[in-house]
């Protein structure tokens, strides 16, 4: 099935003079970009034709299947979304190939990213949880993500109840890894957090402490 995305802006328009504090578009619409809605909408049937519209037993061998997953419980679904909102999210992320990597970094610290670099490693990552300085179409995505209908389904996939949207996109949100930046060893923050993750990659990145090059071209949506 073809998913067509509304024509909409490349980049969200961003007032710095907004507050330093983390932020969602449901706690702050006016900041947030109107296309994003036809976004969510596209997202949420997406969602529903993948996942939301399974039977209980089908949702019951998922939990079944989430729970045996080794080394921990985890599921990841491919081809959920159509390709072209991977399309618009890329062409929503500022450049990273303007500057060298480190002063892109310090950039975007500067202008309210969290730059991560380690002298040691290299690590050159930037990382934006605030959705107002998202373009529409990674607001619409979020949105559908955050959806009562999609909380529903993560509870019976995981068997936990009371899961709750987090408004303000802790160690989530945007994440770009500069050129000579690597990927590390990631552990999650402990606590009953559970994450999903929509991935994207496109070029080959070395991990260093695996000592493991990947080169790899998926849209994949991970449970964790």
């Amino acid at each position: 099935m073809t998913w067509n995305l509304p024509d909409l802006p490349e980049v969200l328009p961003f007032n710095h003079k907004t507050s330093q504090a983390p932020d969602s578009c449901w706690q702050s619409p006016k900041l947030c970009h109107p296309g994003r809605h036809a976004v969510h909408r596209v997202v949420l049937a997406a969602l529903q034709a993948a996942l939301l519209s399974m039977a209980p037993l089908n949702v019951s061998n998922l939990h079944r299947d989430y729970m045996r997953a080794d080394p921990f419980p985890h599921i990841y679904f491919d081809d959920v979304f159509p390709s072209s909102i991977f399309t618009h999210i890329d062409r929503e992320m500022p450049d990273g190939s303007l500057l060298g990597p480190l002063q892109t970094c310090r950039q975007r610290a500067r202008e309210g990213w969290r730059c991560i670099h380690s002298p040691r490693s290299g690590n050159l990552k930037v990382s934006n949880s605030r959705e107002s300085r998202m373009g529409p179409t990674l607001q619409g995505v979020i949105m559908a993500l955050k959806s009562d209908a999609f909380i529903s389904f993560l509870q019976g996939l995981t068997g936990i109840y009371g899961l709750h949207a987090d408004s303000y996109n802790e160690g989530s949100g945007r994440h770009q890894l500069l050129i000579n930046g690597s990927l590390q060893v990631h552990a999650e923050m402990v606590g009953g957090e559970r994450h999903s993750t929509l991935y994207q990659t496109r070029e080959c990145a070395t991990c260093q402490l695996l000592q493991c090059r990947v080169c790899v071209n998926i849209s994949r949506f991970l449970l964790v």
